[in-house]
């Protein structure tokens, strides 16, 4: 398996991404455990920064980070 790496930009944060092939889809995941999967790297990576998204505004509602 041949991972790659990546950095994305989600909000005002950076993450550094893994993203490699797996079972006939792409998987892209960060450290923080949100992890997410698409037919193309492209479609895997959007649907990543998409999670990310929801994660972040989840933890602003949680008074866990600044929104």
């Amino acid at each position: 398996m041949s991972i790659s790496m990546e950095m994305i930009q989600v909000q005002n944060y950076n993450f550094s991404t893994m993203i490699w092939q797996e079972d006939g889809m792409f998987v892209a995941k960060i450290s923080e455990g949100i992890a997410s999967a698409g037919d193309s790297r492209e479609e895997a990576v959007m649907n990543l920064k998409e999670a990310i998204h929801l994660y972040l505004k989840n933890a602003s509602e949680l008074g866990l980070i600044r929104g």
